[in-house]
């Protein structure tokens, strides 16, 4: 009885290890990138690229809703190779095609496309592989790099900007 439930919570922590807090805002259900906007001392999530909606989320809440299970990241090209498996927990994104990639599979992945750091993927745009997102577009609501503002002419669009903190003068 004793080895059944050290086995469970060995389990159990294995498990935890595998949970870390996103660095971005993101959707619960997707997992992918979301609006924020506080509401009467409560936080809505939206606008994520499957449209989700999130409303009248507690503040104690929202820590919960922001943890990603990294056993989930699953290698879309062997499809057994999870982000909590691999040394240091490295894992990559195809940007060509779009697909997660384990280090072993990167290693025999088209060495003409462009791979990133699975962490960095939503920094560099899906299209102008290697530019980092300028800004983004409120109508089409999509981060996106220089070389997209072409198409988004006419659009309303908030830019980013680098914030350099500078030490005062004696």
């Amino acid at each position: 009885m004793t080895i059944l439930v050290n086995d469970i919570l060995s389990e159990q922590n294995e498990n935890k290890d595998n949970i870390k807090k996103s660095k971005e805002v993101i959707c619960p259900n997707c997992k992918g990138n979301a609006r924020i906007k506080f509401e009467n001392y409560k936080i809505k999530l939206y606008e994520c690229e499957n449209n989700h909606i999130y409303k009248d989320i507690q503040l104690n809440e929202f820590n919960k809703l922001q943890s990603i299970d990294e056993s989930q990241i699953i290698c879309d090209n062997c499809k057994t190779n999870n982000k909590s498996e691999t040394f240091n927990k490295q894992f990559y994104i195809c940007n060509t095609c779009n697909i997660k990639l384990c280090p072993m599979c990167k290693s025999k992945h088209d060495i003409n496309h462009y791979i990133i750091d699975y962490e960095l993927k939503n920094y560099f745009c899906k299209f102008h592989n290697g530019q980092k997102y300028t800004s983004y577009c409120k109508n089409c609501k999509l981060n996106i790099c220089f070389s997209c503002s072409e198409k988004h002419d006419g659009h309303e669009i908030i830019y980013y900007q680098k914030i350099y903190l500078r030490k005062k003068k004696k």
